[in-house]
């Protein structure tokens, strides 16, 4: 994967590819890589770390309780997910970071690439199986892209029951899939969930991009 480009003044927040199965024995990357367009990337560790530690103070005071809906305008609070989320935080690093991204992704074919929202999981919190897929605006989700920025020692992986494939939410990893197939509909194994957090704090960005 070709690094973007960033101007020279400011550190890329995104390094470079990962062989992630052989550093962490994950089981089944290949064919998720097929079935999902799986893709699993570094980010720059530091600058990542620095960014998550000097936000810690503006994500306790924005986070929210969150909710879920069959689109924007209808959602709700369920038993689907009972982690805090918040889709008002504004910083620098978040416009560098969709910056990156959108240069990184522009060159796979997709327009831009938007933030979403900022999770925040303590001990306990999920979020059950869904898919990221909106019917009413297909291309507006084509791909998700999650940014990790806490180290757990239980509990909290990105699971796709589908496929069978369990990713662990570590520090500065970088996960990202296709939830459209190649006739522009729904790809079905992309059904996902964020496991429950047995002890320690999980932080992870939402990013998606458009076609």
């Amino acid at each position: 994967m070709m690094r973007p480009a960033v101007k020279e003044s400011v550190a890329p927040l995104i390094s470079c590819s990962c062989p992630i199965d052989s550093a962490y024995r994950i089981k089944g990357l290949d064919f998720a890589s097929h079935a999902i367009g799986l893709e699993i990337f570094h980010g720059t560790h530091d600058l990542l770390q620095a960014f998550y530690s000097g936000l810690q103070r503006e994500i306790s005071a924005c986070v929210t309780p969150a909710t879920t809906g069959p689109n924007e305008k209808l959602r709700y609070s369920s038993d689907r997910r009972n982690n805090m989320t918040s889709r008002t935080l504004d910083h620098p690093l978040i416009d560098q970071l969709e910056q990156e991204l959108s240069e990184l992704y522009r060159l796979m074919g997709y327009r831009r690439v938007g933030f979403y929202e900022i999770g925040v999981y303590k001990q306990g919190e999920y979020f059950r199986r869904h898919y990221d897929y909106l019917e009413e605006k297909p291309t507006s989700r084509a791909r998700t892209i999650l940014i990790y920025f806490s180290d757990l020692s239980l509990g909290g992986e990105l699971f796709f029951p589908l496929i069978d494939l369990m990713l662990p939410p570590l520090n500065g990893l970088i996960v990202s899939w296709s939830n459209i197939n190649d006739n522009g509909k729904l790809s079905f194994p992309t059904l996902h969930e964020s496991t429950v957090l047995v002890n320690g704090t999980k932080v992870v960005l939402t990013f998606f991009a458009s076609l």
